[in-house]
């Protein structure tokens, strides 16, 4: 059953009600929840990196092949995740091997939808292998997963949903994320995202009583010159992280309502036909 409360404090404040998403639930809202915008961090992260991406993906609905890189991150969490599943009964970690295998047969089923772009597709399996070695002799032995895989929906008074996926929780009431990246993460990311600051709401709201801390178990890829690293960055999450949350995303909303989806900034890095695969349809469209 869900609880109402208090997202923060200010003039008109934010209410929401949040429940567990079930699998049954699945085709039991009606229409009117359906018309409801329902808003995930990486769609918020989108719209602020890029109104235009954001408008191909979401209002038009065009979805790009994945990128080398997603591909690699989206096996490696996947296995992380089948791991740690059977670790909350077991408590013991499954073999190296078996890992390795479950991440070699999920990357196998993604290869072909795969956008590689001169990556070469053997080669990034290997690195994927490498980054799961590490976790699961660095990471793994110390991990007490109390959930894994958990999604959320929390329905707030402002005209919008959130919803989300934690990858997993700790018995110590640590949320945690895997990440895969091609360089280090700086020692205050947990205080830079959105992600941190929506999850740690979601987890008291569901619970009732407050995450004791948001961590990145960060898998930073192998180099010529630099071996596999790995870094677990942890943080609590403070009120004025939500307060900056909640008035980010019920922006992003207003200015979504209003119909403005705003390019990417001059210069950006990413606004390019390699890194941008709306590039053909948008400012590189002949």
């Amino acid at each position: 059953m869900g609880i109402c409360v208090l997202l923060f404090r200010m003039s008109n404040p934010v209410k929401a009600k949040v429940s567990p998403l079930r699998p049954e639930d699945a085709g039991g809202a009606s229409r009117a929840e359906m018309a409801r915008p329902r808003y995930h961090q990486s769609e918020i992260q989108m719209y602020l990196k890029c109104g235009k991406m954001w408008f191909f993906r979401y209002a038009m609905g065009i979805k790009t092949p994945p990128s080398a890189a997603l591909t690699v991150g989206s096996s490696v969490d996947f296995a992380v995740s089948h791991n740690l599943s059977q670790k909350i009964r077991s408590e013991r970690d499954l073999s190296e091997e078996d890992v390795l295998d479950t991440f070699s047969a999920d990357f196998e089923s993604r290869k072909q939808e795969t956008k590689w772009a001169g990556a070469d597709p053997g080669r990034q399996k290997d690195i994927g292998a490498e980054l799961i070695r590490s976790h699961h002799r660095v990471i793994a032995p110390r991990l007490r997963p109390a959930t894994v895989q958990e999604s959320f929906i929390v329905r707030t008074s402002a005209g919008y949903d959130l919803g989300g996926t934690m990858d997993f929780t700790e018995r110590s009431g640590v949320i945690v994320d895997t990440k895969t990246s091609r360089l280090p993460y700086e020692g205050n990311a947990v205080r830079r995202s959105i992600q941190p600051a929506l999850y740690d709401y979601a987890y008291e709201a569901i619970r009732g009583k407050s995450a004791t801390g948001f961590r990145y178990d960060v898998l930073v890829k192998p180099t010529q010159k630099n071996p596999t690293r790995v870094q677990q960055i942890e943080a609590r999450v403070e009120q004025k992280d939500r307060e900056w949350l909640f008035d980010t995303i019920t922006q992003v909303h207003r200015a979504i309502q209003a119909g403005v989806a705003m390019p990417a900034p001059e210069g950006s890095w990413y606004c390019s036909r390699e890194w941008c695969g709306y590039w053909s349809i948008c400012k590189g469209r002949k």
